[in-house]
């Protein structure tokens, strides 16, 4: 499978090149590691037809996967939210707010909604908040 996916022997014949010219045996070496490169080529040149002909299902885990990461993603930052709060020194107020989002967003997520926006997708908002009321 390895001469399909396009190895093609590249390995094989770095190693021979790699041997000291000084060695009686390099150039058969050489030779056998290229004429496994060159022979394996074809194979390498027919492996759209070998993926036709397999018929092999979409690969769907990239989509399957990704709700339930975002879930265990969101739930772990609400529950970090109060210590990294109270660590960083942010308002109850700011807080309070970034908790609502997570939450919304979780059950959204939760519901299946498909393009859930993750919270903070307001950065000047979530900004403008922390800061306070703006001065002048």
């Amino acid at each position: 499978m390895d001469a399909f996916a396009g190895f093609r022997g590249a390995v094989s014949l770095a190693d021979a090149l790699a041997v000291p010219s000084a060695a009686t045996e390099r150039d058969p070496i050489v030779f056998v590691a290229s004429g496994v490169v060159v022979l394996t080529m074809p194979l390498g040149l027919c492996m759209p037809a070998v993926v036709r002909w397999a018929r092999l299902p979409e690969d769907d885990g990239p989509r399957q996967e990704l709700p339930p990461a975002q879930s265990a993603a969101t739930r772990e930052a609400l529950d970090a939210l109060p210590e990294t709060g109270a660590r960083i020194g942010a308002e109850e107020l700011v807080v309070s707010r970034l908790r609502k989002e997570y939450e919304q967003y979780l059950a959204a997520l939760q519901r299946g909604r498909r393009g859930a926006r993750p919270c903070g997708a307001d950065r000047k908002g979530a900004r403008a908040a922390s800061r306070g009321p703006a001065r002048g």
